[in-house]
């Protein structure tokens, strides 16, 4: 008697063992399939991750520009006008001037003294 339940027991304990391994492998299975899910995921979440960043705006806009209602500055008409009444003035004066240098060049009496005043006006090198 004690030898047939021995035996049934070792029976038992080859079933219980068996079911033990297909029980663990199983868990191992599931264990792997977890893991490769945890590994696809975290590599889709980088990505997402760096296309977020990629996708940053650099420059945010706090308020829209308003075009002004009148220009302040450069006046260009002023400046025109200006320019034009400093050139007239200038020409005139410039004619005053070489009229009397050529007036003054004709006069005997003056004649050295104006071209003294050329010579030293002269950028060239005299031959001393």
């Amino acid at each position: 008697d004690i030898k047939r339940i021995k035996d049934k027991l070792k029976n038992l304990e080859g079933n219980f063992q068996t079911q033990s391994d297909s029980q663990t492998a199983e868990k191992l299975k599931t264990l792997k399939l977890n893991q490769y899910l945890y590994e696809l995921l975290l590599k889709q979440y980088e990505i997402m991750k760096l296309d977020e960043i990629k996708n940053i705006v650099v420059v945010q806009v706090i308020d829209r520009a308003i075009p002004p209602e009148k220009k302040a500055k450069p006046k260009k008409g002023l400046i025109i006008a200006v320019s034009t009444f400093t050139a007239f003035f200038a020409s005139i004066l410039l004619a005053f001037l070489i009229e009397y240098v050529h007036r003054v060049s004709n006069d005997p009496e003056n004649r050295e003294l104006i071209e003294n005043i050329k010579n030293s006006l002269s950028f060239r090198r005299r031959k001393d």
